[in-house]
C-alpha cells in the first residue's frame, strides 16, 4: 500500500509537470485502479490492507494498516483526484478512529522462530497477534485530506476561494464593508491557507527532527513518508510553513557514508536517504530512481532552492 501510493504520487507529480523519467514506468490509470481494487476491502470501502496477499499477516485489513502505509495513499488519491475513494477513506477513518489513529493494532513480524523474526521472513510461521497501540494520526494526515479534497475541486476553485478570503480580509481591515458582524470575524480564519498553515506545523516539526535529531539520521523510513508529505503539499497547496519545512530539510545529513561509484554516492541528504533505503541488497523496488526526479523538482537547480542546495553540497 505504501509503495503503491509512493509510485502513483511521484509519477502523477512528474506527469503533470511534463517531467519525463526513464527509470520507472508510469502507473497508468488501468494499473492504478487494479492496484486499488487489490488493496481495498470489497465490502467496506475505504478500508485498506497493506499488501494484497491475503494468506500473509500483512494482508489483513483491520490489524496491520499503519500510519506509514496510509500517508502516501491519501496523497496519491488526492493527486489523482480519486474523489470517491478519498471520501471513502476519510469517512472510514473518521467513523472508526475519529481521525486520531490508524487501523493497525497488532505488531508486525511476529514469528514462532526467532531466526525468522530476525530476517523478517514473510513465509514464516505466524506467532499469533500481539496487540500494540495504534499509530496516532494528527495534523499531517488531516492536512493531506484537505489538500486532496481541494485538488479534487480543481485549481480554479482553490484560487477563487483564496481570493474571496483575501478580499474579505482587506475590506474588513479597511472598514469598507460590514459583511461580517463583529462576532463573526473569526470566520475569516476558515481560509484554507490559514488552516493548512497551522496543520503543517507537524510537517515542519518532522523536518526539524529528521534533520537535527541524531537518532533519526539512520532512520530512513521517515524520509520516504516525509518526502511524500512535503512534495504533495508543495505540489497542491504550499504554505509558508511548508516552505520553511522545505528549507530545513535541505540540511538533512547524508544517509550513508558515500562509497566511490556506489548508487548513493551523492552529497544531498534527502536523495541519499532514498538511495540507501531502496538499495538493491535491500530487495526493494527502485523507487529512488523515480523519486530522484521529484527531489530535483522540489529543489530545482534553476531557482533559489538550487542555489541553496549547491551551497549545502559544497559545504560537505
Amino acid at each position: 500500500m505504501q509503495r503503491v501510493g509512493m509510485v502513483k504520487l511521484g509519477s502523477t507529480i512528474l506527469r503533470s509537470l511534463n517531467i519525463p523519467t526513464q527509470w520507472y514506468p508510469y502507473f497508468d490509470d488501468e494499473d492504478w485502479h487494479k492496484a486499488l481494487n487489490w488493496l481495498e476491502h470489497e465490502r467496506y470501502k475505504g478500508l485498506w490492507r497493506r499488501h494484497g496477499d491475503w494468506s500473509k499477516w500483512f494482508g489483513r485489513f483491520k490489524t496491520h494498516g499503519t500510519r506509514d502505509q496510509l500517508r502516501p495513499m491519501i496523497a496519491a488519491l488526492g493527486a489523482t483526484r480519486s474523489t470517491k475513494r478519498l471520501w471513502h477513506t476519510f469517512f472510514r477513518h473518521l467513523t472508526r478512529r475519529a481521525l486520531l489513529f490508524a487501523e493497525g493494532n497488532r505488531k508486525n513480524h511476529q514469528y514462532a522462530d526467532r531466526e525468522e523474526m530476525t530476517i523478517k521472513n514473510p513465509n514464516g510461521t505466524w506467532n499469533g497477534d500481539k496487540w500494540r497501540f495504534p499509530d496516532p494520526t494528527g495534523p499531517q494526515i488531516w492536512a493531506s485530506y484537505i489538500r486532496g479534497f481541494l485538488n479534487c475541486l480543481g485549481k480554479d476553485f482553490i484560487s477563487m476561494l483564496d481570493n474571496c478570503f483575501v478580499w474579505l480580509m482587506m475590506f474588513d481591515i479597511l472598514k469598507m464593508t460590514d459583511f461580517f458582524p463583529d462576532h463573526l470575524h473569526w470566520m475569516i480564519f476558515l481560509s484554507p491557507l490559514v488552516i493548512l498553515s497551522i496543520l503543517d506545523l507537524q510537517t515542519l516539526g518532522s523536518s526539524i527532527l529528521i534533520t537535527f535529531k541524531k537518532a533519526n539520521r539512520s532512520t530512513y523510513v521517515g524520509d520516504m513518508n516525509h518526502l511524500c508529505d512535503l512534495s504533495w503539499a508543495v505540489f497542491c497547496y504550499p504554505t509558508f510553513t511548508i516552505q520553511l519545512a522545505r528549507f530545513i530539510y535541505l540540511f538533512r545529513p547524508l544517509a550513508a557514508v558515500p562509497k566511490s561509484g556506489s548508487l548513493w554516492d551523492k552529497k544531498f541528504g534527502p536523495q541519499t536517504a532514498l538511495d540507501y533505503y531502496f538499495r538493491p541488497e535491500n530487495y526493494g523496488p527502485p523507487m529512488n530512481h523515480l523519486w530522484k526526479h521529484v527531489v530535483d523538482w522540489l529543489y530545482p537547480a534553476d531557482s533559489v532552492w538550487g542555489i541553496l542546495r549547491k551551497k549545502v553540497e559544497k559545504a560537505r
